[in-house]
């Protein structure tokens, strides 16, 4: 899904480079293995932006927390 869509992205629009967030800690995003999930799964997050990089010859940058606990959704919620 990510390289379609950083393909589609690069293809329709004209960018400079394409950030993947995976910062997000809303739990209806991480329980569908968006957001931060896949810091719980650091092969995950390799295969994400080999992906990425694969389909684009612009820069690819990344937000990521520095932790992923259960906790932080309970006390932002």
């Amino acid at each position: 899904m990510i390289a379609l869509t950083v393909e589609l992205v690069g293809r329709e629009c004209e960018v400079d480079f394409i950030d993947i967030n995976m910062g997000g800690l809303i739990d209806i995003v991480c329980n569908k293995g968006f957001g931060s999930s896949p810091l719980t799964k650091p092969m995950r997050i390799k295969n994400i932006v080999q992906a990425a990089c694969g389909t684009i010859d612009k820069p690819i940058t990344g937000k990521v927390r520095t932790r992923y606990l259960r906790e932080d959704i309970k006390l932002i919620l």
